[in-house]
């Protein structure tokens, strides 16, 4: 797990909130087991915006000599006077009355279909938050994020009684650390291992979710050419960890192509 902390951030200076008051941001530290996380999670949140997948605002901040990453927390909203307020939020477990310990669907966690039918039941926007999650799911597996498990997804109850997808978080390319398991957190059709995840493990999955699979098929297409175009961007200002280049952006253009060519390759595009 990373080191992170509640922090409020006023006019580009960090303070630590005292006696209840709310946090604006998250702040997180490097960690010693996984070079270049805090620049991983700023450009996986960077590459998910880009592409239409909407996710909290992480850039790298400077701590003395430590580059860490910070969040932008959603759950806050602005009075008209200024004031920060909470809003509550549950993640998937919490909402499906799981334990944190059952977020791994391995470990008896929900499956992506048991998440995406929760939103279609209890969103105040189904169409458009369903969207999201369909569009979550892919994206975690063009970018190589195993650990896109259910608590790193959540509702948000807006104060005027609407129910809807939290923005997502948590994004992590950890295809490149070799001490991390690169089996998916939620299976795709019966399938956790992400080199074998292709167009018909997502027909299945399209069933369960109860979406057309040629819709999918389409989705995931159109999905994995738009990542792939972004990777090949040149995100050398980024940071100054040099794993980022070699290991990290690497990794994730590998595993974005491998998607975009076998779905081409279904599609008669190749």
């Amino acid at each position: 797990s990373q080191d992170k902390l509640p922090v409020f951030v006023s006019e580009e200076k960090l303070f630590l909130p005292l006696n209840w008051a709310p946090s604006s941001h998250i702040l997180k530290f490097p960690n010693g087991d996984y070079q270049g996380l805090p620049a991983n999670e700023v450009l996986m949140a960077q590459i998910a915006n880009t592409v239409g997948v909407h996710t909290a605002e992480a850039k790298l901040h400077q701590v003395k000599d430590v580059e860490t990453c910070l969040v932008s927390r959603y759950d806050r909203v602005e009075t008209e006077d200024g004031v920060l307020r909470r809003l509550h939020q549950e993640d998937f477990c919490q909402a499906m009355g799981l334990p944190s310990s059952k977020k791994y669907q391995q470990e008896g966690g929900p499956a992506f279909s048991h998440c995406y039918k929760l939103l279609r039941d209890v969103s105040t926007e189904p169409a458009i938050d369903c969207d999201q999650l369909m569009k979550w799911f892919v994206l975690n597996l063009l970018i190589g994020n195993a650990d896109a498990h259910a608590k790193n997804l959540s509702l948000l109850y807006h104060s005027d009684g609407s129910i809807r997808l939290a923005p997502f978080y948590d994004l992590v390319s950890t295809i490149s650390y070799e001490n991390l398991s690169r089996y998916m957190a939620m299976e795709t059709g019966t399938v956790y291992d992400p080199g074998r995840i292709g167009p018909r493990q997502f027909d299945i999955l399209a069933r369960e979710c109860g979406v057309r699979p040629a819709w999918l098929r389409n989705l995931v297409l159109e999905m994995a050419e738009k990542v792939a175009a972004v990777l090949d961007n040149d995100f050398n200002y980024l940071s100054a960890d040099v794993f980022v280049y070699r290991r990290i952006l690497p990794a994730a253009r590998k595993q974005a192509k491998h998607i975009r060519n076998a779905f081409r390759q279904a599609a008669g595009k190749i």
